[in-house]
């Protein structure tokens, strides 16, 4: 055979093997990335997570607030407290110099120097249960004047006065509330949690309630020289009423609240009236779980009446001022 022929056979052949070499280096690759031989998972056994695969969605513990189990709050706060206001007490109450045939007036209270803001002892009282939530809460303030001088001159029932006479005062005001709420909406906002318009970390819930409220009102005043010396009128009153309202709460963050309470009442009876507005904003800080601190505002408004002609009480006015303490979770 000639050369010319041989060398063509050669190359030939030699393209063929590298042909084969490269196809079957190819396959063997593929068998090698693409191809697995695992064992089967045994019977029961939870197939494996991948990336692609959804993460169960668990929505964070519900604030014990708004739970479902039984549990204990105790809010006791300080109250820096000041009336405000007009009253009038009744002419038939006490003695004064003559008879009066007229109802007294209507005397503003700063006018008698019982307008002082002070630190006064308050708290609430709370237990919830399923949707329930049933609350006591309490205030009261009390002031003392042996010689008040008067800013103006006027009649509180049977003491007539001038500007500038003294005046022994006392006042006391106590307020008390009872009632019962219903859990009437709630919402979790927080991550993780599905069927969310927005995703913040926070869980609000809203109990309505209705209830009474009481007022224990003591007032009396008494001439010290001046105009009526020895004179003296006085009331000692409770009024009662039925009350309306919702609170609403958001807990942030697990251990910060921002509580928000509106109530309103009113009854009317022949010669007894009573008629009221109460609002409260408070924040909370949780550092311990079942222990913590708050500070708000609380602002009562008031008109209670009782009596007619010279056995007329009134007195219409507010308590308002800014109240700290700590809360206590069970």
């Amino acid at each position: 055979m000639s050369q010319g022929c041989t060398l063509p056979r050669m190359f030939a052949r030699s393209i063929c093997c590298l042909a084969v070499s490269l196809f079957a280096g190819g396959i063997a690759r593929a068998d090698a990335t693409s191809l697995s031989f695992r064992e089967p998972p045994a019977e029961g056994a939870k197939p494996a997570a991948t990336v692609d695969s959804p993460q169960p969605t668990v929505c964070p513990p519900i604030p014990p607030q708004a739970s479902d189990e039984f549990h204990v709050f105790i809010d006791p706060t300080l109250w820096y407290v000041g009336p405000s206001g007009k009253f009038a007490l009744p002419v038939r109450s006490g003695t004064g110099p003559g008879a009066f045939t007229t109802e007294g007036d209507k005397i503003r209270v700063n006018d008698l120097d019982l307008d002082t803001t002070r630190l006064r002892p308050a708290g609430s009282l709370a237990v919830s249960t399923g949707h329930w939530r049933f609350s006591f809460t309490g205030s009261e303030y009390e002031l003392a004047r042996a010689a008040s001088a008067a800013s103006t001159s006027g009649r509180l029932g049977s003491v007539a006065f001038a500007s500038g006479d003294r005046l022994k005062l006392d006042f006391s005001f106590g307020t008390y509330e009872l009632d019962a709420g219903y859990r009437i909406a709630d919402y979790d906002f927080r991550p993780g949690c599905t069927k969310q318009d927005f995703v913040v970390d926070a869980y609000l819930f809203v109990h309505a309630f209705i209830g009474a409220r009481i007022y224990d009102v003591n007032m009396a005043a008494e001439g010290v020289g001046g105009t009526s010396p020895g004179a003296r009128a006085e009331e000692s009153n409770v009024f009662a009423e039925p009350i309306i309202g919702a609170r609403a709460e958001a807990v942030i963050a697990s251990d910060f609240s921002l509580v928000l309470q509106l109530s309103a009442g009113g009854m009317a009876l022949y010669s007894t009236t009573s008629y009221s507005l109460d609002v409260s904003l408070a924040f909370q800080w949780r550092p311990i779980e079942h222990v913590g601190v708050q500070i708000g505002w609380r602002q009562l408004a008031f008109n209670l009446v009782d009596g007619k002609g010279l056995d007329r009480f009134e007195y219409t006015g507010r308590l308002a001022g800014l109240f700290a303490g700590v809360t206590i979770q069970f």
